[in-house]
């Protein structure tokens, strides 16, 4: 599956499962995240789910990920995210919540004079708990 642009370039099985999972959802956006991994992005009402799906050969559900306001975060990320800010002017940030057991946040900063991506991890009362740095 070279190129995602419409619905219709989804495999029937992750249709299915969308429409099985958020029947009042739309999907809104679709890509290949990396290598065999689908990202399929449905809109319910205000809030935005990102829906990870294996590729091949059969689609799986791998994960959903709720996309966050910045603004709506814990103050203990805000204040993390400012300081950050200052010492990165042009820093570009992007959150996600991951429900489950083990629920967290996980902020994706990027900066467009690096080469990597850093992948901040916090619990969800906002506690930093993990760093990883992505090489793009």
């Amino acid at each position: 599956m070279a190129s995602l642009r419409r619905k219709a370039d989804l495999p029937q099985a992750v249709i299915d499962w969308v429409a099985g999972a958020h029947p009042e959802g739309e999907i809104v956006s679709i890509g290949l995240l990396q290598e065999g991994v689908l990202s399929v992005e449905v809109a319910e009402g205000e809030q935005r789910i990102q829906l990870l799906f294996s590729e091949d050969p059969t689609p799986v559900w791998l994960q959903s990920r709720i996309l966050v306001a910045l603004r709506m975060l814990p103050k203990a990320i805000i204040r993390y995210l400012e300081g950050k800010k200052r010492e990165y002017p042009d820093l570009f940030a992007e959150a996600v919540f991951l429900p489950g057991d083990q629920s967290c946040f996980e902020i994706f900063l990027r900066n467009r004079r690096e080469q990597t991506q850093v992948k901040v991890r916090f619990s969800e009362s906002g506690k930093l708990e993990q760093v990883d740095i992505i090489p793009r």
